[in-house]
C-alpha cells in the first residue's frame, strides 16, 4: 500500500513526521491483544535523523533545520503484524506500507497556481482541469496513492512563504478531486486522512519563539 503526505509550504510537516515516528515507537512498545509489531525500513542517515527529531520534540525543542532537511521528502517502508504472547509464534501476516513525504517543488507550485482548476475553485466553481503532466513525476505519482495524508495548517498568523487560506483550501480541494480519479478521468477509491497542524508554532526555529509559545511553569 502506498501512502503519500502532501501539504502546502510551511504547513508543519517536520513536526508531523516527528510525532508520527513517536507514534510508531509507542505502537511497537504497546502490550495487549491488539498490539502491533512495527518494522521501519529506511537509510541509516534518515533513521538517525528521525531519532534525533524525536528526541528534540520530547525534550521540548523545535526541530533544527538540519534534521528537518534529512527527513523531508523521504520514503519509509513500514511493516505491521500482530504480536503474539510467544515471540517465536509471531504472525506471518505482514501488512506493508510505503510512506512517502512529497513536498511541493517550485515546478509543482508554478503548475498548481497556474492551473485552471485551482482558479475555478477559488471562484466557487467546479470547472477547470489540472495539468498533471506539467507537474513533477513524484507529485504526479503521489496522486495515484491508495491513501493521502493532507496536512492542513490552522495557524492564525501567516508565516512568510505560507499560502493564503483560500488558496490553501482550493489547493487541497484540487488534490482531493484529482486523487479520486485516474489519469483518464475514471473514479477510483482513495482514502484521505486530514491532519490539522499549527505551523506558526511547529515551524518556529527560534528558541525564544518556542519559550513564548510554551512558557516554563
Amino acid at each position: 500500500m502506498k501512502v503519500s503526505i502532501i501539504g502546502t509550504p510551511h504547513c508543519g510537516r517536520t513536526v508531523f513526521l516527528g510525532l508520527f515516528y513517536e507514534t510508531l515507537i509507542r505502537m511497537n512498545n504497546a502490550e495487549g491483544d491488539d498490539a502491533q509489531e512495527v518494522m521501519l525500513s529506511t537509510g541509516p542517515v534518515e533513521a538517525k535523523a528521525f531519532g534525533d527529531l524525536r528526541l528534540e520534540l520530547i525534550s521540548g525543542r523545535w526541530p533544527n533545520s538540519e534534521n528537518a532537511s534529512k527527513v523531508s521528502g523521504r520514503v519509509v517502508t513500514l511493516g505491521f503484524r500482530k504480536k503474539r504472547s510467544i515471540p517465536f509464534l509471531r504472525s506471518r501476516e505482514l501488512t506493508t506500507v510505503e510512506l512517502e513525504d512529497v513536498p511541493l517543488t517550485e515546478k509543482d507550485i508554478i503548475v498548481m497556481r497556474g492551473t485552471g482548476q485551482l482558479r475555478e475553485v477559488l471562484m466557487g466553481s467546479s470547472g477547470g482541469s489540472l495539468d498533471r503532466y506539467g507537474m513533477s513525476e513524484r507529485f504526479r505519482s503521489a496522486l495515484d496513492s491508495e491513501a493521502l495524508v493532507l496536512l492542513v495548517d490552522l495557524s492564525k498568523g501567516r508565516l512568510e512563504g505560507a499560502w493564503p487560506l483560500p488558496e490553501r483550501d482550493a489547493f487541497l480541494a484540487t488534490i482531493v478531486d484529482n486523487a479520486s480519479k485516474t489519469s483518464l478521468g475514471r473514479s477510483r477509491e482513495t482514502t484521505f486522512i486530514i491532519v490539522l497542524t499549527r505551523a506558526e508554532r511547529a515551524e518556529a526555529d527560534d528558541q525564544k519563539v518556542f519559550e513564548e509559545a510554551y512558557p516554563r511553569t
